[in-house]
């Protein structure tokens, strides 16, 4: 148990957001709502007309605070006032006095009767004429007529910031988004894309309830609809902005909805939905006024309870296309990083001139790449780093149309981030990148980029769809594909609820689809039992023999053998580069077998024997000379830039 509870207090302590929901949460929600949790108006804003304006200004109650002083006013002016909101309370004097409130504004109406209520017989002051207060639109005082079209805001947050925010994040937890990246997308064809079946439920769960509150509650409609719809859809421009600028910051659902959940509580406490504005301390009522559900209840309430005119509604409105502008073009400046493209293909899609070829690390083969320099693609000299950290560095990598490059190393090697800069989903940092438009480019992340909850015939619909094909050619190549894949049977089923295998060949299928140029593979053929495995391999082969430049990552040295070229990477360095001969041929040394290990040299163990390194060719006891493998050489190489980095490192320390 203890080890368990002191396992769980580690992961605490690095999870940074759950830390800061369980301890600053608290103190801010109490900090906050020791200002503002209350329900005690103190000052109502209040306009007099008539022409006995100034005399009776003068003896209104305390808490009714005057705005303005209209002599040459009436009760139709007065009740524009309170229409319009830019008053509470309108007192119209005359021959008779009459007190108008705004039922609109529940807490500052319940105020105001309070206030001439407690005067004698409702007077303005003692023995002044009576006052009688009037209350409009919403004469009963009813709390649902306040509450229902706040609850819409309520409603179009949760959608629009919540289920926006865990849409986006699906992708990314998926290994879907990296796909995105690479399709020939637009980062706002994205974003929009993203947004819009959202923005759509968002719409229609704002009918329903307006219509629930009308039917159910007996809510008032007095304006105009229009009106409201605007002011929802400038709302929904900064909700929906706000999910996708924490679906930015989030690596899964759950930091998704920890950050959802912190930017909802503050909205719904301190934008004068429960608690009202007048009756918060003057610092948490300015945060409620950076809160848009703040704008978006005074719009709600102004075109359903009072029906307020457009020209009425101009400061909320504004307000909320303001914050609209900043939340949406910080999410899609954010959102722009993660889609943003590699560089090395100029406007118009035209790949730009590759470098001589010849400059790459020793032992590599002229090869099929390096004969038509004029049509391969690749990367030279190329360099890439994270948050300041060098991930690979002058690394050169080519493939012509219809030749397969493989590209070996162990986990973090740097296979992942080379393939992404040759795709196009990652900026180098330095050195050249060639391929052709996206468009023409296949790709399959580690993911490996299917949508789970999607067919077999909808992920491909969605590929093609994305390269535009359409009609009789999206069906006819889907239809070929799904035949050599062996998913044709499986074509109705989830992606989710495919094996392992199946999942990476259709992968496979959607990023051949349309025929790329350039296929760029990462580890495809991972954790997939020996039959799979063979399978994809003959898929990489056909596409090659289709004319497809292949680059796919593998761990698996036997299936290095089976490419024209390869690259070896270690710990983000060229390794060794040439055909599997000409790696085998430049092995340094020589490779024994020995049935125990030996009392000296760098040992491995094959099966049941031992492999042994000598550097200088020189006999070792107990060994004999063995025929090295494509393994064997690769283990060779590494062992060799270590012994080679060492003495550099002695060297300079001397």
């Amino acid at each position: 148990m203890l080890a368990l509870a002191i396992k769980e207090f580690r992961q605490l302590r690095r999870d940074h957001r759950t830390l800061a929901m369980l301890v600053l949460m608290p103190l801010v929600l109490l900090t906050v709502l020791g200002y503002a949790a209350s329900f005690d108006v103190t000052s109502v804003r209040t306009v007099v007309v008539g022409p006995r304006a100034g005399a009776a200004a003068a003896r209104l109650p305390e808490v009714l605070e005057v705005v303005a002083v209209r002599p040459a006013g009436g009760r139709a002016e007065a009740v524009r006032e309170l229409r319009d909101g830019r008053a509470a309370v309108a007192l119209v004097t005359g021959d008779q006095v009459a007190a108008l409130v705004d039922g609109a504004d529940l807490f500052a109406a319940r105020a105001a009767v309070q206030a001439f209520s407690g005067r004698p017989e409702g007077a303005t002051e003692a023995g002044g004429p009576r006052v009688v207060p009037e209350v409009l639109f919403n004469p009963d005082l009813r709390t649902p007529v306040i509450m229902v079209p706040g609850l819409t805001g309520i409603i179009l947050v949760f959608v629009g910031t919540m289920a926006t925010a865990l849409g986006v994040v699906r992708e990314r937890q998926g290994g879907t988004l990296e796909q995105l990246a690479v399709m020939p997308f637009r980062p706002r064809d994205v974003f929009l894309g993203k947004v819009l079946p959202y923005f759509c439920v968002a719409a229609v769960d704002l009918a329903v309830v307006v219509v629930a509150g009308l039917l159910l509650f007996d809510v008032p409609f007095r304006g105009n609809v229009l009106v409201l719809a605007l002011g929802a859809l400038l709302f929904l421009f900064v909700t929906l902005g706000l999910g996708v600028l924490i679906s930015t910051v989030s690596e899964n659902q759950g930091q998704a909805i920890q950050l959802a959940i912190m930017t909802l509580l503050p909205q719904v406490l301190l934008s004068g939905l429960i608690f009202p504005l007048q009756a918060m301390a003057a610092g948490v009522r300015w945060i409620g006024y950076l809160l848009p559900l703040t704008y978006f209840i005074q719009i709600s309430r102004g075109v359903m309870v009072r029906g307020a005119s457009l020209s009425a509604l101009a400061v909320p409105l504004l307000a909320l296309a303001g914050l609209g502008l900043a939340v949406f073009t910080l999410s899609v400046i954010r959102f722009r990083r993660d889609l943003a493209p590699a560089g090395g293909e100029p406007e118009g899609g035209e790949p730009e001139p590759a470098p001589e070829p010849g400059a790459g690390a020793p032992g590599v083969e002229p090869g099929r790449a390096q004969r038509r320099p004029g049509r391969s693609f690749g990367v030279w000299d190329l360099v890439v780093a994270y948050r300041g950290r060098t991930a690979v560095a002058g690394v050169t990598l080519q493939a012509a149309p219809g030749e397969v490059v493989g590209l070996v190393g162990g986990d973090g090697a740097g296979k992942t981030t080379v393939l992404r800069a040759l795709a196009g989903a990652v900026r180098p940092a330095a050195g050249t990148v060639r391929r052709p438009p996206a468009r023409r480019i296949g790709y399959v992340s580690a993911g490996p980029g299917v949508y789970r909850d999607l067919t077999v015939d909808e992920n491909l619909a969605f590929a093609g769809a994305a390269y535009g094909l359409r009609g009789s050619a999206l069906g006819e190549r889907a239809r070929r594909l799904l035949d050599r894949t062996g998913l044709a049977d499986a074509r109705g089923r989830l992606g989710g609820q495919l094996s392992g295998g199946m999942r990476q060949k259709l992968a496979l299928a959607m990023a051949m689809l349309h025929e790329p140029e350039l296929l760029v593979l990462d580890e495809p053929t991972t954790g997939l039992d020996p039959v799979s495995r063979a399978e994809l391999w003959r898929l990489v082969a056909h596409a090659a023999a289709a004319g497809a430049a292949v680059v796919v990552a593998t761990t698996y040295l036997d299936e290095a053998e089976r490419t024209g070229s390869l690259l070896v990477l270690d710990q983000g360095r060229q390794l060794v580069a040439g055909t599997p001969e000409a790696v085998l041929a430049g092995m340094p040394g020589a490779v024994l077998d020995a049935p125990a290990r030996p009392s000296r040299g760098t040992a491995w163990r094959r099966g049941a024997r031992w492999r042994v390194w000598s550097p200088d060719g020189s006999a070792i006891a107990g060994a004999s000379p063995a025929a090295h493998d494509l393994e064997d050489a690769v283990i060779v190489a590494a062992l060799a830039a270590r012994e080679r980095a060492a003495r550099e490192g002695k060297g300079a320390a001397a």
